[in-house]
Formats: structure tokens, sequence, C-alpha cells
């Protein structure tokens, strides 16, 4: 318990203040300032050794503090001054006294007992700071009073992060008391950071003087607080750092609370679909602030339009809009109202789009127009429905008016709205004239048969909601008295709700469709005596049945009436083999619509046997069914003699089969003893039995030259057989035609020069890769080349040309200057064996075989060959084949 001399002026709240000080244990002892006496009255305080003055006083506070301050005795005491209020002048003042301590009423029981703590433990504070003389008293007094008055909290703290002061505003704001925090350190205290990292944020502060940092404390109740601490260290005398601490968790909640709002604003402003603005009022319209939506709106990003960076607002509008939307906003502005209006931009990248705006301008305090502030969308779908709409009104309007039928439209009461010029001409009314009527004044109708009035079906549309069509044998009576035969159906019109809005009545005139209904059936009557007296089988087919036979078909299948048949299966009369495929057909003639082609059908008669047919069929309606006019003859008979026409050309295949084979084997068994000839004979022509005369070498070149032709006549029949009988084998390889032409040539080139022919080779390209058979491919040049030489006189010249037919195809030529080939006999010349001059006195020899074996060669590859000649001019011969034989 404490004794507390409590002095206080007039007026002021002392009351509770004592009641308080009482309830907290003190021994208080009160006294009114205005009965200070002498100076002597306050010696003899002094010696009843109170522990603190409590001074609640707000006017003249200095002066009451300097006539305590003058006693010797008092002036040892603490003094806790409470004022009511403070401003800079009052802080200013406090800041010259040497109080213990100073709180601004009212105050809280924790305040006012910490600062009580924080006073009477006077002794103890200078210890702690080395307070040996008067003048480190006052010192600390008027520090004391400083970090009281402090709207901050306040630690002093040592090196090692140990508390040695603290306010009474860091006790208020942690919870804890005076006593408590000086027994506690700061990693007691800290949140964030641990013992050691408390250390160096010390250590920090002690090399750089200050430091500025936020981080988070803990409360006694266990909540945690953001906090703001300003920590200075000033020499090393001072023996620690002060701490001043500020509660920064309203601000920093308010901080957060704010960037929330912006970013809150942000997305909404940027998932709205347009731009927000605020612009200068001028005829740019310089914006000063655009939102996120402005790149997805006009192309440009808003940092382009701000401040006319790059372009002006007023450069997006189309020219025709830009004076009258500034002379919009103009009046908008004069009479305080709101702009709203429709208009056309061009984007960045072209494109034109309408925007909608609405905006109202923004008046500083004075009232002057300061800015301009709203928001833009697109409207460019909703611009393009609406001209949908009206294009679609507009086509309907039109369809209306052009339509072939008589169309009129009505309200819910079933009054005329709308009629075409067809309803006009078939009712007697004009649309000017009938609209609003009743529509049993403009449409009456009855029944053809009892000439009763018939109700008009827009009626029932309205009670049932429902598509409704007329009877049959309906007339109309028009306006003059006319009776028309028509048919109609109404339907209801339905809004975007589903409900019904009116209905529309679609009706034409029957007069001409009875005319075409009387001459259908005069032609199918015909068609049928046509058919039935027909000298084909035709039946009609329908759902893949029977409908109708005529008598050739009931005889064909062997009925004996159209009831046996009508009606049955049509896939049952045809082969099991062959139904699938008779199915597929009916599918394709009753849905597609299609014609089939003429096939061959194996056929069923009623008894079971069966006949060959040619069957075609064509797609018709036949009694409001879709279905198929099918022709079909019996061509067993015909099919009988083919039979027996392939089987003669099986036995002549055979016959040529064993020719074929006689010529192969006879050509392999001559090829023996024929090698042994040549060979021989070279051998003899080398000397290698002895040196010949004259005579015997004549004689013996004669059998080498012979035998060789011989051979080649021998081996052209090989391959001629080997093709018959499909057992050439091609090697395909890719390579270089020109190089391999090239080959060729220098072979022939040789003979050429013996015979005193001029060869050439012409080719435009350098290197052409093909794929082909190589060795028959030189096989066709050195015949074509060898035939040309062959043929060309002394003098005269061959030519070979390579070239392209087209991008796929390689085209060789080889022309010649020699006797040339009659017409009629070009057609002939490729046929084995055949010669052009095939008399046993022929001047050139050959076997007839050559041109023959190398038609076969270039069809094997794929390719043509023919020949283009004059007699007695030249001839030149082509060939082509594909450049990738696959």
């Amino acid at each position: 318990m404490s004794k507390i001399l409590l002095l206080f002026e007039e007026n002021s709240d002392i009351v509770e203040l004592s009641e308080r000080l009482y309830s907290m244990g003190h021994e208080v002892s009160e006294l009114n300032i205005g009965s200070f006496g002498s100076r002597d009255y306050l010696k003899s305080l002094y010696k009843i050794n109170y522990d603190l003055i409590i001074l609640r006083v707000d006017a003249d506070f200095e002066k009451v503090y300097e006539k305590l301050k003058s006693v010797t005795g008092l002036c040892v005491i603490p003094i806790l001054l409470i004022i009511s209020g403070s401003n800079k002048q009052q802080v200013i003042k406090l800041a010259s006294l040497s109080l213990s301590g100073c709180l601004v009423w009212p105050v809280s029981d924790e305040q006012l007992m910490t600062s009580i703590q924080f006073s009477i433990s006077k002794e103890e504070k200078q210890n702690d700071l080395c307070l040996k003389t008067e003048e480190d008293i006052r010192y600390a007094q008027r520090y004391r009073t400083i970090i009281e008055m402090s709207v901050d909290g306040f630690l002093y703290i040592d090196t090692e992060g140990r508390i040695l002061d603290v306010n009474g505003k860091y006790c208020q704001m942690s919870g804890y008391s005076y006593n408590e925090l000086l027994e506690m350190d700061l990693s007691d205290l800290e949140v964030c950071m641990n013992k050691k990292q408390i250390i160096y944020q010390i250590d920090k502060t002690i090399k750089t003087g200050k430091d500025l940092f936020e981080t988070y404390h803990h409360t006694k109740d266990g909540k945690i607080i953001n906090v703001e601490i300003s920590a200075i260290y000033t020499s090393k005398e001072s023996h620690g750092i002060f701490c001043f601490i500020r509660n920064i968790s309203d601000r920093v909640k308010l901080e957060n609370d704010l960037r929330e709002s912006e970013r809150s604003k942000s997305v909404l402003l940027s998932n709205l679909p347009g731009i927000a603005y605020r612009c200068d009022l001028n005829r740019d319209w310089t914006m000063r602030f655009i939102s996120q939506g402005c790149f997805e709106l006009t192309g440009y990003q808003s940092e382009d339009l701000l401040d006319n960076h790059k372009l002006s607002f007023n450069d997006l509008i189309e020219p025709e809009y830009r004076d009258y939307l500034w002379e919009k906003w103009q009046r908008i502005l004069a009479n305080g109202e709101v702009f709203r209006d429709e208009y056309r931009i061009r984007t960045a990248s072209g494109e034109i789009k309408w925007v909608w705006e609405q905006g109202k301008g923004v008046a500083d305090e004075q009232g002057n127009m300061i800015a301009l502030e709203g928001f833009i969308t697109d409207i460019t779908q909703r611009k393009i429905m609406e001209q949908r709409v009206k294009e679609s009104e507009e086509l309907f309007r039109t369809t209306l008016y052009s339509i072939g039928d008589g169309v009129i439209t009505t309200d819910t009461a079933g009054c005329l709205e709308k009629m075409n010029i067809i309803a006009e001409e078939l009712t007697g009314w004009s649309e000017t004239e009938a609209k609003g009527k009743s529509l049993e004044e403009v449409f009456p109708i009855i029944n053809e048969d009892s000439r009763k009035e018939v109700e008009i079906p827009v009626r029932k549309v309205l009670r049932e909601g429902q598509i409704v069509g007329l009877a049959n044998h309906t007339l109309l009576i028009s306006r003059n008295g006319n009776e028309i035969p028509i048919a109609d159906s109404g339907s209801p019109i339905k809004n975007a709700n589903g409900d019904i809005s009116g209905v529309v009545l679609v009706f034409r005139d029957q007069t001409e469709e009875r005319e075409a209904q009387k001459a259908l059936m005069e032609s199918e009557a015909r068609f049928r005596l046509l058919v039935e007296h027909a000298p084909e089988a035709i039946f009609v087919q329908t759902d893949g049945t029977f409908a109708y036979l005529n008598p050739e078909a009931l005889k064909l299948f062997g009925a004996e009436s159209l009831d046996q048949l009508k009606g049955a299966p049509v896939v049952e009369h045809f082969h099991p083999d062959s139904r699938a495929q008779v199915k597929e057909r009916i599918t394709i003639l009753n849905t597609k619509k299609q014609a089939v082609p003429m096939v061959e059908e194996l056929c069923l008669r009623m008894d079971g046997n069966s006949f060959v047919a040619e069957v075609s069929a064509v797609p018709i309606n036949y009694e409001g069914k879709d279905g198929a006019l099918v022709f079909f003859r019996d061509i067993t008979e015909r099919k009988r003699a083919e039979e027996e026409i392939l089987k003669a050309k099986m036995v002549s295949d055979n016959a040529n089969r064993s020719k074929a084979e006689f010529l192969a084997n006879t050509s392999h068994e001559l090829k023996t003893p024929l090698s042994s000839i040549i060979g021989f004979s070279d051998m003899l022509l080398d000397g290698v039995s002895g040196d010949l005369n004259e005579q015997q070498v004549r004689h013996v070149k004669t059998i080498y030259q012979n035998g060789n032709l011989l051979l080649n006549l021998i081996n052209n029949i090989l391959d001629m057989s080997q093709i018959e009988f499909c057992e050439m084998e091609l090697k395909f390889t890719k390579f270089d035609i020109i190089r391999t032409v090239h080959d060729v040539y220098s072979m022939m080139f040789i003979l050429s020069e013996r015979k005193g022919v001029s060869l050439e080779l012409r080719s435009d390209m350098d290197y052409l890769d093909v794929i082909a058979d190589r060795t028959k491919i030189k096989e066709i040049l050195y015949n074509l080349i060898d035939n040309a030489l062959k043929f060309t006189p002394k003098g005269g010249s061959v030519h070979i040309n390579i070239g392209l037919r087209n991008e796929n195809t390689l085209q060789i030529s080889v022309v010649d200057s020699g006797i040339g080939i009659l017409e009629e006999d070009i057609k002939r010349i490729f046929d084995p064996f055949y010669q052009v001059d095939g008399s046993s006195t022929r001047k050139y020899r050959g076997s007839g075989l050559g041109l023959a074996i190398i038609k076969k060669f270039v069809k094997i590859h794929g390719g043509s060959i023919w020949v283009k000649s004059i007699k007695e001019e030249g001839s030149e011969f082509f060939f082509t084949i594909p450049l990738n034989k696959s």
C-alpha cells in the first residue's frame, strides 16, 4: 500500500479519482490547491513521508509544480500530473518539467495503476540508469514525462534484448503490467523473430544508429498485434536502445481493406463488358482514367489513350458522329442531365463497332465542370441482332406478300392484322379494308356437300394452342359471292415466353389442284394400260413388296393372278445368294430416290425353278408410296450361248498356251546346240585351231553372224512366252534415266558411225531419277535405236529425245530420217511376227518380235508406246513410263 497526496483544483472530478485510488489499496490524502499556505505548511507535508504526489489540475500546473519543487524535501517525492487534455504548447511545457509521469483524463484503471508503479519505483529506475546527481534526476524526470506523454508505446532495452524501461502506453498496448514487462525480454513478446534474430536486429541498429521495421508482438491475453518499431541507438553511454512502438494493426487492416477494395474495384471494372472512364471536357475527350476493358473494346492499351499518348478517344469515333456527340454533351451538361447515346468507333484492327455510352459531368466546389465520368460498352452484337430482326421482319413481310398461298395473321381476338395479295384475291377484301375485322366476316367458309357453315380454324387454334387443318370439301365464299374450293391450316404465333400472341392462317385455292388430280388419274389409267400390254415384264415395288405386276411379269414368275404375288416380299423371288444386294438396291430406290443400273440376277419362279434375268429399276411414287418401277427380261438362253462361246474361247486359249509352251520348249532345246555353234565359230575366227584362209574366214563369219541372229530370235521367243504366261518378273530400282540413255547412246554410236548415220542425244535435263527395270528400259532403247539405224540409209540421221510428258511421266522418242512406214502398216507394227516387208527376198532382216516385245515391256511398266511416220520421210517412235512405278 502506498501513501498518496492528491492535490486538486476546484471543479475537478476528484471524487471519482479518489475512490479509484482507494479501491487499488492506496492510502490517499486530499488537499485543495486553493488552501496552500506558507512554505512551512508545505514542509510539514514532507514529514508524513508520502510516496507519491498526484497533481490533478488543468490551469497553471507549471506554477503549482514549481512551488512544490521549491520546498526542500518535497522535491524528492515523485509527482504524477493528470490533466484533462493536451496540445502542442502543453507538451512543450511538460517536457521542461521533471515530472514522474503525466496522464490525460479520463484514464483507465490499468493506465492509472501502471503510472503509479512507474512513479513510486523512482529509486530503482534511478539506480538502473545510474542517476547520481540532482541534474540526472531532473533529466530522468523530463525523460519520464516525455515517454509517458508519447502516443506510442516505449521500450528501453539493453544489447541483449532485456527490457529496462517501459511506458504506460506499451503496458496498455500489451496488457502486461510495468513490473511484469521489466522481468521480460523482447523474445517473450516477439512473434516473428527468435533470440538470434533479435540480437541481429539490435546489432544492425547499433551499426546504423537507427532502424524502422514492422513485426508482430504477443499480448497478455494471447492476441497478436502488428507493430511498427522505430529503434534509436545514441551512444555507448546510454547502455541501450530506445524503441518507440506503434500498434499498426488497425492501419494494416485499413491498408489491407483498401487494397482489397482496390482489387475488388479493379476486378469489377475488368469484368465489366466495356470500360469505365474519366476524361477532360474537350473535343479530344482526353482520358485521365480508363479501365482494363480498353483493349478488348478498342484494340488499344489503356496507356495508348491516357493523356492522348498515342491517339485521342475522339480519333476512334467515326467522323460523322464527332460533332453530334460534342453538341449533345453541351446540351446535356447545360441541363444537368445524364448522357446516353449510341455511336460507332473504329478499333485498332480497323473493325467497326457499335458502342453505347452513359455518362455525366463532374463539377468542382464552385460548380465549374472539370471532367466527365461514365461507362462505354460494346453493343455490336445487339445492333447486329436488331439488324437481323429488322431483316427478318422484312423477310417475313416479303415472304408473306410473295408466297403462293393465301396468308392471314390475326390477333388473340381473331381479328385480322395482315393478309398477302393472294389472300386479298381469294377473299375479295383488301388488307386496308379487312384490318381489324373479325375473320368470320372476311373469311366465311362452308362445307361443300352439306352447305353448312364451318368453324374457322383460327378459333380452334386459340382454344387449343395447336395446329389445326380444315376438313376436305371446304368452300370459301368470297366477297363477290364466288365459291372457291380451299385447303387451309392454322398455327399459333407464340412470343418469347411461349404465350400465344396470334394465329397465322395459310390457305390455297384447290381449283387447279383438283383439275391436276383428275388429269393424274387419267394419266395413271393410261400408264396402267401401257404397262398391261407391254411386251416386257414389269412390276412395281413399294415397301419391299410387289404392289403391281403386268401380265408378262406374272407369266415370267409363273403366277396365274396378281393376288398370288401382290404384297409378297420381292427378295423372296431372288436367289438367296443375292438377296442382301437386292435389299440394298431397294433402299437406294425407296429412300435415296436413285435409279440403279442394269444387273443380272438369278430369279425364282413360283414353282421354285430359277431363271437368269436382266433387271433395271427407276424410283417412282405409286399410290402415295415411294417405290420403284422394275423392268426385267429372261436372258437364260442368251447366258447359255455366252457360256458356249466362253468354252470355245477357253479351248482356243489352251491351244495358244500349248503353242507358246511348245515354242518355249523348242527354243530351249535349240539354244544348247546353237551356243556351241556360236562358241566354236568364235574360236575358229580367233585362230584357236590354226589360221584360216580368206574363204574359210568368210564362211565361218557367216556361220557366226547367222547363229547370233538365230539366238536373238530364240531369246525373243522366250521373252514372248514368259510375257504371255505372266512369268516375267521386273526388277524395279531407282536410277538416273539420263545416264542410262547416255550409256545406250554411247554403245550405239559406234554402230551409227560404222553405218554412216548421224546419232544425236537431246535432253534439257542433266539428272532425273525413275523407278523402273533398268535392263528392260535398256532393251527398249537398244531395239528402237537399232531399228532406226537399220532403216536409215547412209548419210541420214537419228535423234534420241528425252523429256517429261507431265510432272509424273517420262517420255522418250527416237526419230529417224529413214524409209518410213505406210499408214496401214502402222496399225499392225507392234503385232508379233509382223514385218512390213514379209517377202522371202526382203532387204532388212528381223524376226518381227522386237517391237511386240518392247510394247509388252512398256505396258508392264504402266506406260504407252506409239509411232508417227511418213513414207520415205522417216519415223518417230514414242514411249512413256511413270517416274515412280508403285
